[in-house]
């Protein structure tokens, strides 16, 4: 049995998405490997990034969830933190980071502000 996709189909499959990631409980991020193995499932998904607990900054998706938190911790690697750093610090991005003052103020807005929903 195939199952078809159709508009009303993708409609509530996003709005069902959007009410589990603003419902479900946002975890303080954590730059942390143990906070990663304990609290971040290895499967695909879908992610929410609040600056709080209530504003929303960033909804991403992935083969992975955890690996993906491991990946939004460096500027290489995510786009979300590049455009937070240009937008938020007014960083200039060199060939694959920006400036380490940029770095260390994304660094401490990620462990001060930052929470990740699922």
């Amino acid at each position: 049995m195939k199952y078809l996709l159709n508009h009303k189909n993708l409609s509530d499959i996003l709005i069902e998405a959007e009410i589990k990631l603003f419902s479900s409980e946002k975890l303080k991020f954590k730059k942390d490997k143990t906070w990663r193995e304990n609290s971040i499932p290895k499967s695909p998904g879908v992610y929410a990034l609040f600056e709080g607990t209530e504003i929303l900054l960033y909804v991403g998706e992935t083969g992975n969830l955890r690996a993906r938190m491991n990946e939004i911790n460096r500027t290489v690697n995510h786009s979300f933190r590049k455009q937070l750093g240009f937008t938020k610090f007014k960083g200039i991005k060199s060939s694959k980071k920006f400036d380490d003052d940029i770095e260390k103020q994304l660094d401490l807005f990620f462990s001060e502000s930052l929470y990740v929903s699922f």
